[in-house]
């Protein structure tokens, strides 16, 4: 007798997954950015009526989120990493005592823009030209200072060669004046 009457067990359905306004496919990709909607999925009990209200359990794969029951018609998930993930519902059935089989909606969230491999690369590129541009602009100012002290350095030896050669004239000047007296105009003794 038990099984002339065993009642069918009661399912779910998963009704739509929007995004905002927009409908979803089953492995769409979601941008799920801090500027946009929240993803909103949409059940209901399928079968015979119940004298009790529906109750739903759900997960979300691929978060650390276990099983979560509700007595809602519609799940509302923001601010997903990117990452793929997979929504499970099942319906709680108090009646028959069971739990319906699961319904799965597969999705991915795509990472935001600034995160994508086209953009770490053309900052990757960015930076290795302004390190390229800091470093000809370091060695373009060393060599002006190079060469600013080699100018100053031969200005200045070239002083230092005239100033020696006036200290021996002068020098030459002051050993013939020393060797001659000045009164007579004769050489001193030491200079014969």
């Amino acid at each position: 007798p038990q099984v002339i009457f065993k009642t069918p067990p009661r399912k779910v359905a998963l009704i739509d997954v929007l995004h905002g306004s927009d409908s979803l496919a089953a492995d769409a990709s979601v941008d799920m950015s801090t500027q946009a909607a929240p993803l909103t999925f949409l059940f209901a009990r399928l079968g015979s009526a119940s004298a009790s209200a529906p109750r739903f359990r759900y997960r979300l794969l691929g978060s650390d989120s276990g099983w979560v029951e509700t007595s809602a018609s519609k799940v509302d998930v923001t601010a997903l990493p990117a990452g793929d993930y997979t929504f499970e519902i099942q319906l709680i059935d108090d009646d028959l005592r069971s739990l319906s089989p699961p319904v799965s909606f597969h999705f991915s969230v795509a990472p935001p823009l600034w995160r994508r491999w086209w953009a770490l690369l053309g900052a990757g590129l960015l930076l290795a030209a302004l390190l390229a541009l800091v470093w000809r602009w370091r060695v373009a100012g060393l060599t002006a200072r190079y060469r600013q002290l080699d100018t100053l350095l031969a200005q200045r030896t070239g002083e230092l060669a005239a100033e020696r050669a006036e200290l021996r004239k002068a020098r030459e000047e002051l050993q013939a004046l020393g060797n001659i007296d000045r009164l007579t105009g004769l050489p001193h003794r030491a200079a014969i």
